[in-house]
C-alpha cells in the first residue's frame, strides 16, 4: 500500500514539474518520443505482415493437402482424373483446362479457387493422357511470402516443396523446381543436379555428419537432384551434399565421396 502511494506521489510531482514549465515539452524531447513510437509501429508492422504471410503459406499447404483427398474421392468414382491436360498450365485457364477434367469437378475447383486466393497467383496443373484419361495428376502453387518458392501436390501421394514436370507420361511433383535449390558452385565436380548418383551405397543422414538416417541405405546407383547447398559436418572437413532421390521419396545430406556423376 504504501509503494503504491509513493509511486502516485511520483508521478504526481512529475505531472506538475512538466505543466510548471513554462515552455512544456521541448522539441527535442518531442522527437524522442515521435521515433520511439515509430521504431515501434515498424516493428510491430513488420512482425504483423510476416505473421500474415506464413498464415498464407499455411492455408496453402493445407489447401493441397485437402486436394488430395477430393483427388482420392474422383479417382475412385471415375476410375482415372478425367480428361487429360498435356501441358503445364494455370488451373484456371479455361482454354487450357478441358471440360472433362478433374480439375473441373465443383469440389477440385472449389480447392483450387481458395488456393489462387491464398497464394495471389493461379496454381500450374497437369494431367497427361494415359489410354483414355489421366491416370495421374499434378498440382504446384507458389508460395505467398516468396513467389519464387512453389509447393506441390501430385496423385502419388507427395505433398513437399517442388514444381510440376511430366516424367515417363506421369505427372510428378520435382523437388529440383521449388524455387529452393541452389545452383552448384563452379568447379564443385558435377556437371548438373541430374547427373548426380551414389558411387557408394549409403544411408543419408538427418543432418551433415550425424548418425541419424532418414532412410535404409540406397544402392549404388541412386539418382538424385541438389536440394541444398553443400555443408561440412560438425565434427570435420568433409562436406555433405543435401540431395532428394525421387525414386525412393527421400531426402537427406550425404558425404561429397559417396557422390559421382555419370
Amino acid at each position: 500500500m504504501i509503494l503504491i502511494l509513493l509511486h502516485q506521489i511520483t508521478s504526481a510531482c512529475s505531472f506538475l514539474y512538466f505543466m510548471d514549465r513554462k515552455g512544456g515539452f521541448t522539441l527535442i524531447e518531442l522527437l524522442v518520443v515521435v521515433a520511439v513510437v515509430g521504431l515501434f509501429a515498424a516493428v510491430v508492422l513488420s512482425v504483423m505482415s510476416s505473421s500474415r504471410l506464413k498464415a498464407y503459406d499455411g492455408a496453402i499447404k493445407s489447401g493441397l493437402s485437402n486436394l488430395r483427398n477430393a483427388a482420392g474421392i474422383y479417382f475412385d468414382n471415375n476410375k482415372d482424373y478425367g480428361s487429360p491436360m498435356n501441358a503445364v498450365s494455370d488451373c484456371d485457364d479455361d482454354s487450357l483446362v478441358p471440360a472433362g477434367s478433374f480439375f473441373r469437378d465443383p469440389p477440385v475447383l472449389s480447392i483450387l479457387e481458395n488456393v489462387k486466393k491464398n497464394s495471389g497467383v493461379s496454381p500450374k496443373c497437369l494431367a497427361p493422357a494415359a489410354g483414355g484419361g489421366a491416370a495421374s495428376f499434378a498440382v504446384e502453387a507458389a508460395l505467398r511470402s516468396d513467389p519464387s518458392k512453389k509447393w506441390c501436390l501430385d496423385s502419388s501421394g507427395v505433398s513437399a516443396a517442388g514444381g510440376v514436370k511430366a516424367e515417363g507420361g506421369a505427372a510428378k511433383c520435382d523437388p529440383s523446381l521449388s524455387g529452393e535449390g541452389a545452383a552448384l558452385p563452379p568447379n564443385a565436380g558435377f556437371e548438373n543436379d541430374r547427373n548426380i548418383y551414389l558411387s557408394s551405397a549409403f544411408a543419408p543422414r538427418c543432418e551433415p555428419g550425424s548418425s541419424c538416417a532418414v532412410s535404409d541405405e540406397l544402392p549404388i546407383g541412386s539418382w538424385g537432384l541438389v536440394s541444398r547447398p553443400p555443408e561440412p559436418s560438425y565434427t570435420s572437413s568433409i562436406w555433405w551434399w543435401n540431395i532428394c532421390f525421387p525414386d525412393y521419396s527421400v531426402c537427406g545430406w550425404v558425404p561429397e565421396s559417396y557422390i559421382g556423376i555419370y
